[in-house]
């Protein structure tokens, strides 16, 4: 039997070694999935795209795809990230994120795609910029803010003759964070040229601050301040130059303020000279002032301008611990001014006439208090023909204990020469005196009626002692009061005041004028729905009259400052209101020497609180042309005024703007201008 072990042995060698030669295929995918950033996510500068991937051999590579499109990015040592970079494409817009793994075998896996938004705003460096360049004889310093960016890198200096120019490298990488100061030796100032901070962080990315420019920066200007007059100087001073280069101060003088054909009038080379006293200045000048300041590179800079008034001016209250109210004022003919009001310690009781003569600086020269009753009270003042004075006002009466109108006579001096009081049963009060033709007076004001107990006209005429020569009292059918009362060229009288008695029942301001014995020839009465009041009439250049006094019917406050100008015969040629938000009062209207207006008041819609000193000049139609509120702490009223000898203006009234709050007499001088302060 033949044995066939060893052809079974061999085939089956073979058929093992066959079996060793074929491998299997691997057909699986690796897996891929991004782990940042996130879906929906702000990108910006380098973005580090990591990814987990896996395969169940080996990986070759990842790949990162933007936008459906294959980048050149691709890193195959785990763990994976891949550095895009972000900053060439547009601020907030989107984009599509994919990785892609790639395994030995040629499989692939695709990942989910992220949506980002590239945004690389803040991405640049902050930039920093110069703070100051500051520069002498020697060196120039140059100061800039700190870098405060965690991948700051360096700073760079650059510069340009013109600001959007190319810019040139002025200085070395300065890899400093805080070193925030460059020292230049080689510098003119005298070429015009721009600076900049240049810097730069590890990315590489940079910015550029603001430029700073420099030209031999001109001087500092001094502060020329305001300008005192006294003993016929101006003394101009004026803050030191602080610049290092300082080389020299010239004053210059113009008539105008736009420093027009200016002159100098002094110069001096030392920095510590900030005072001159300029003499031999007439009164009642304007002049106008300014300080030039010139450095060693010869560039020089004007202060501001200010002004050299010559005019006499001051703001003087006159008091003591009693309660001191001023209500009229005049001018004498030697220049100087009467004042005239009332005093009382009782507050409104118990009052004394209060008379006081100042010279043309607001120096007392001589005061008297007059008194003749417990309610003494004085309201107009005239200077008459032989240099003695007229006072009316009021007083309580020795018989029946009424008010009575007070008239008295004063010499220059202060002296009373005589006094009469005047009147009914009831009480009556003199407002205004205005002297007439014939030597003598006429007095308006107000009286009660005894059968209706309402106020009316009273009108009053006596002779040039004070002797009565015949009354008027114009009844009506509601409260009527006159305020002020002028003689007409026909010897006839106009009366102005406010009533309810004709027009508006809530009051209306008037104008009345009677003949020279008093009987009545027309009323003319001014307002809206509410309440209006003339205090004061004075004539015009034209022949009519300019009415003044406030009105609650019109305007934009509570009360507004209410100027009428009216023809010879009363009737309105143009009406204004005057005032803000609050309360504004006008008392005392006149026409200046222009030909305009001037309006003496009160108004509490500018200052602080309380009531303020005001004073108005409108033009020859009632259009506005300035005003001056002289604000104070307290309570400040005014209730006269005039056109004073010199062109400019004076006012009296009373105020509260001390440390007691009790009224003190208040006079006001001010220049043609209405200032009283610079």
């Amino acid at each position: 039997m033949k044995k066939k072990f060893p052809i079974i042995i061999l085939f089956c060698f073979y058929f093992f070694l066959s079996c060793e030669d074929v491998k299997e295929v691997d057909t699986t995918n690796p897996s891929v999935t991004i782990t940042y950033p996130f879906n929906l996510s702000v990108v910006s500068e380098i973005l580090n795209v990591t990814c987990a991937a896996a395969d169940n051999d080996s990986l070759k590579k990842t790949t990162l795809w933007i936008d459906g499109v294959e980048t050149d990015i691709v890193d195959s040592i785990a763990p994976y990230v891949l550095e895009w970079n972000t900053l060439s494409y547009e601020d907030s817009s989107s984009h599509s994120i994919t990785v892609v793994a790639h395994d030995m075998s040629g499989n692939i896996a695709i990942s989910t795609p992220i949506q980002v938004i590239v945004d690389n705003r803040l991405a640049f460096p902050n930039p920093v910029n110069i703070s100051s360049i500051l520069y002498n004889d020697v060196e120039m310093v140059i100061k800039m803010n700190q870098s405060k960016d965690n991948d700051f890198k360096g700073y760079l200096l650059l510069y340009s003759e013109i600001e959007n120019g190319e810019k040139y490298l002025l200085s070395d990488t300065n890899f400093v964070q805080n070193d925030t100061i460059i020292y230049l030796t080689e510098y003119n100032p005298s070429i015009p040229r721009w600076y900049w901070v240049k810097v730069i962080d590890v990315n590489d990315l940079s910015t550029i601050g603001d430029g700073y420019y420099v030209q031999d920066l001109a001087p500092d200007p001094v502060n020329l301040y305001s300008i005192v007059f006294k003993d016929n100087y101006f003394t101009i001073s004026w803050s030191p130059s602080v610049d290092n280069d300082f080389n020299s101060y010239s004053i210059f003088e113009s008539e105008y303020s736009n420093m027009k054909d200016s002159v100098m009038i002094y110069d001096s080379i030392d920095s510590t000279d900030t005072s001159y006293a300029h003499n031999v200045i007439d009164n009642n000048i304007y002049k106008y002032y300014q300080i030039m300041v010139q450095d060693y590179w010869g560039l020089s800079t004007l202060s501001n301008v200010k002004l050299g008034n010559s005019w006499i001016r001051f703001f003087n209250s006159y008091g003591d611990q009693d309660y001191d109210y001023g209500r009229s004022i005049l001018q004498t003919s030697n220049g100087e001014y009467i004042i005239v009001g009332y005093s009382s310690i009782l507050g409104n009781s118990a009052n004394n006439i209060s008379l006081k003569r100042l010279n043309n600086e607001g120096e007392v020269i001589w005061e008297e208090d007059i008194n003749f009753s417990q309610t003494d009270k004085a309201y107009d003042i005239l200077e008459t023909s032989d240099d003695d004075f007229i006072i009316v006002g009021q007083r309580t009466s020795v018989i029946d204990n009424s008010s009575n109108i007070l008239l008295m006579r004063i010499n220059s001096f202060g002296t009373l020469e005589w006094e009469y009081e005047y009147g009914t049963s009831q009480d009556d009060i003199g407002t205004s005196i205005y002297q007439t033709l014939d030597g003598g007076f006429i007095i308006c004001g107000y009286t009660i009626s005894p059968n209706t107990g309402y106020n009316q006209v009273y009108l009053l005429k006596v002779s040039f002692d004070g002797v009565e020569e015949w009354e008027t009292i114009f009844e009506g059918e509601g409260h009527d009061y006159g305020y002020a009362v002028l003689q007409d060229y026909d010897s006839g009288y106009l009366i102005a005041g406010t009533t309810s008695s004709h027009g508006d029942a809530n009051g209306d301001g008037f104008l009345m004028k009677t003949d020279s014995d008093g009987n009545q020839l027309w009323h003319k009465s001014y307002g809206g729905n509410l309440t209006e009041i003339i205090y004061d009439a004075q004539f015009t250049q034209d022949g009519g009259f300019i009415l003044t006094g406030h009105t609650n019917s019109y305007g934009s406050g509570a009360n507004d400052a209410y100027i009428i100008k009216v023809n010879s015969s009363g009737g309105l040629e143009w009406s204004q209101t005057l005032g803000g938000e609050g309360t504004d009062y006008g008392r005392s209207g006149s026409q200046a020497i222009d030909g305009g207006y001037f309006i003496c008041g009160y108004s509490d819609s500018y200052g602080d609180g309380g009531y303020d000193p005001w004073w108005i000049k409108i033009d020859q139609d009632g259009n506005y042309e300035k005003d001056e509120i002289y604000i104070n702490s307290g309570d400040d009223r005014i209730f006269s005024g005039i056109q004073t000898s010199d062109g400019g203006y004076a006012m009296i009234g009373y105020t509260k703007s001390n440390s007691q709050n009790i009224p003190d007499i208040l006079m006001i001088k001010m220049d043609s201008q209405g200032k009283v302060f610079d």
